[in-house]
């Protein structure tokens, strides 16, 4: 653990000091990197395939979602994890011949490939460049909308002097990435806008627009029900003007509206569209617009309100391996993750059996912080 820490926190740095753009991705995870001496099937014995993943089980390299969900005749959108780096020239001459490149990751070696027939999978797992074949599982927003002055962020009776803001910290110098379904203030929402979040944000950037300018001047509002809205006012608002009715504490505490942090900033990252939904190339497209303009941003802190809900993961799928490289450049990396309930958004359907527990990513990463919503 310790040695894969330090070689992930080297590439990742090497990347976040490099000046120029970056085309391709520098890291490649251990975890995709292991040499198979034995196998059922020759084709893969000298290869270098991820063996211990837990959507593998036949360790046929190919995520076991993927041939309970398809069937022969049916076409689906996959992410190639790759077990060193290749050139975008490399990947279309190598992949583009199984389906349509819908993304190249620039910090994992990874590849969005979709309308890929189920029929080819199995020819596709045996390329010696292959690590491992995911399912594309659908991203769902999450909802979690309830703050709580257990974290002693602000002054009240319940923790008299012991409070951040008893002890002069207010998160003033922080600047926190906030990605989701984007954040309306009153910049691009007028009067419908959060007014907490008035001279909050420092960037901002819509991974589902191909033609952002991707230099932080977009400030996307938010598509679904603001809830990423709400999230950035938990996290940076200020204190509500005069007219802003707050939730009265019921300790006696005086009310406040303010953020956890309300000295710190925000940069507005979205990943959802109204049209398309969260569709996982536009996570990795945030996720590495992130980690390229971390230091550029002085972003410390990333927090994600959504998840793969329809899938369990063990880590060391592509976006905890995402989440854990922003971790490796100094970022603290907070997701949410569903722990249990039925996951009627997920085709077929899925129920979880009371006590099932069920992590999600890209909150399973081993380096994120993960807020379980229990349901």
């Amino acid at each position: 653990m310790r040695l894969h820490l330090r070689f992930l926190m080297a590439s990742a740095f090497l990347l976040a000091w490099t000046p120029t753009s970056v085309f391709a991705s520098t890291f490649t995870p251990l975890e995709w990197q292991q040499l198979i001496k034995h196998h059922s099937n020759p084709r893969f014995v000298g290869q270098r395939k991820h063996t211990t993943w837990i959507r593998d089980l036949n360790r046929n390299f190919i995520d076991d979602e993927i041939e309970r969900r398809f069937r022969p005749g049916d076409h689906l959108n996959v992410i190639l994890d790759l077990n060193r780096c290749m050139t975008p020239g490399q990947i279309k001459d190598t992949f583009g011949g199984f389906g349509r490149i819908a993304y190249i990751g620039k910090t994992i070696s990874t590849v969005y490939l979709n309308d890929v027939p189920f029929d080819s999978l199995h020819k596709l797992s045996e390329r010696p460049e292959i690590a491992m074949i995911q399912w594309q599982a659908p991203m769902t927003p999450e909802a979690i909308d309830v703050a709580s002055r257990a974290v002693e962020a602000h002054s009240s009776n319940t923790y008299p002097g012991l409070s951040a803001q008893d002890n002069n910290l207010d998160g003033t110098g922080v600047v926190v990435a906030v990605i989701g379904t984007g954040v309306s203030d009153t910049a691009n929402s007028g009067s419908n806008g959060f007014v907490q979040l008035t001279g909050k944000l420092v960037a901002g950037y819509d991974a589902t627009n191909p033609n952002d300018p991707g230099d932080g001047t977009t400030d996307p509002p938010d598509v679904y029900t603001y809830h990423e809205s709400v999230m950035a006012a938990m996290i940076v608002g200020a204190a509500a003007p005069p007219g802003i009715t707050c939730r009265t504490p019921n300790d006696g505490s005086p009310a406040n509206c303010a953020g956890i942090a309300s000295g710190a900033k925000y940069v507005n990252v979205r990943q959802c569209s109204a049209a398309l939904g969260c569709a996982s190339t536009y996570v990795a497209n945030a996720f590495d617009w992130v980690t390229i303009n971390a230091q550029k941003f002085n972003i410390c802190v990333v927090n994600m309100a959504f998840s793969a809900s329809c899938v369990s993961d063990d880590g060391t799928s592509a976006e905890a391996q995402h989440a854990n490289y922003m971790a490796a450049i100094g970022m603290v990396v907070v997701a949410s993750s569903e722990s249990s309930g039925s996951k009627s958004g997920c085709t077929p359907a899925l129920t979880l059996t009371p006590g099932q527990q069920w992590v999600t990513a890209p909150g399973s990463g081993s380096f994120t912080i993960q807020a379980i919503r229990k349901q």
